[in-house]
């Protein structure tokens, strides 16, 4: 399995000639702002894509102007709830994925996992699904975890009971400072700081963490690369730094 990083939580995940597309954010502005880089690939580098999964419903992920410009022969896999904003785009089919279901696309078993994440697309109140995904292929199963929020998160331990996982592809804060994130540590409906991503990685069981969730919305006047920094400065605390592998965007890595 080969993984590349395009930018945010995008990631290009291949197996033979099948290949996934994680949340995938490409245009060059989001919500009007300018990306803090590029995508990692442009649109004609872009391999045929067997499937799409998306995470959940806020904008940065299900990013309905990204979507229309892939092509629309793949299966689209979406939350429970979430189908409804994306089947006028005409994908040739649509599956909505509630927790612990699975679906077989290509060489990839691909299945929905729990996480802790505000709901909604522009509203907590609205009723719709949040999944992060293990990607499995003959040889390795990889976690794209989306997004977490702090909080409770018991599914990351579980992981380990259920999959020997060669990645996790986790949530570093990446659109704030990262002391806005520590300021918050814990508060509900605020997304984990990078020092949280590292001990849920370690509850994983995984293999590697494959940083995410950073380097195209920015907020923030510090370093785009401030909170891949930051969790490598957590992985040495632990003398793990070689557990991380952070990639550019852009940058591939054959798991």
């Amino acid at each position: 399995m080969k993984c590349t990083f395009l930018g945010h939580s995008t990631l290009l995940l291949q197996s033979g000639v099948d290949a996934v597309l994680t949340d995938p954010l490409l245009t060059p502005r989001i919500m009007l702002k300018k990306r803090a880089t590029p995508p990692g690939l442009a649109l004609k580098d872009l391999p045929r894509l067997t499937a799409i999964t998306i995470s959940h419903a806020h904008t940065d992920h299900l990013h309905l102007p990204s979507l229309a410009l892939l092509p629309r022969d793949c299966l689209l896999i979406v939350p429970s709830g979430v189908g409804r904003f994306v089947r006028r785009l005409g994908f040739s089919e649509v599956r909505e994925l509630a927790w612990g279901d699975s679906v077989t696309a290509g060489a990839f078993m691909i299945t929905a996992i729990p996480v802790n994440h505000v709901r909604g697309r522009f509203f907590p109140w609205q009723d719709t699904g949040v999944n992060s995904y293990v990607l499995a292929d003959a040889a390795h199963a990889f976690f794209a975890a989306g997004d977490i929020d702090f909080g409770p998160s018991p599914e990351m331990a579980q992981l380990a009971d259920r999959f020997v996982l060669s990645a996790a592809a986790l949530p570093v804060g990446g659109m704030r400072e990262v002391s806005y994130y520590e300021r918050r540590r814990g508060k509900k409906g605020v997304h984990i700081d990078p020092r949280t991503a590292w001990e849920l990685f370690l509850q994983t069981g995984a293999r590697m963490m494959v940083p995410i969730h950073w380097g195209v919305v920015r907020m923030a006047g510090t370093p785009v690369r401030e909170p891949v920094e930051a969790v490598l400065e957590a992985a040495r605390a632990h003398q793990m730094a070689d557990r991380v592998r952070v990639l550019d965007p852009g940058e591939a890595w054959e798991l």
